[in-house]
């Protein structure tokens, strides 16, 4: 009587890294979405331009395609200029980077989740 011993550790590195990619892909959906929430519009032409980028595995990019897009994430351009009045009432500046970390606070249910499928 021999034992035998497959080795599957492959199969499972590689199904783990494919869910993490299906996590960070589902993040970075949300994140657009809840920053198109939040994004100041006038006429929505930069709201219109925003959009995700899949640049490699495990590797994304959520794009603003408006030269004032760093204006109203920042309310400025972090030396002297300074955006007072945003495009919308109600709309604020960080639309981006606030549902960013909204989004990675919860990180570990993205993941689990997609463990499981």
């Amino acid at each position: 009587m021999g034992v035998k011993v497959i080795n599957n550790i492959s199969k499972f590195i590689d199904r783990s890294y494919k869910s993490m990619d299906r996590a960070l892909n589902r993040m970075v959906i949300d994140v657009e979405r809840l920053s198109k929430m939040q994004v100041p519009h006038d006429k929505g032409q930069l709201k219109a331009s925003g959009h995700h980028e899949r640049k490699g595995f495990l590797l994304y990019q959520i794009v603003y395609n408006k030269a004032y897009a760093l204006y109203q994430e920042f309310g400025g351009d972090g030396k002297k200029k300074v955006v007072r009045k945003y495009s919308k009432a109600g709309k604020k500046k960080f639309y981006l980077r606030d549902p960013g970390r909204l989004i990675a606070s919860k990180a570990m249910s993205y993941f689990r989740s997609e463990a499981l499928t």
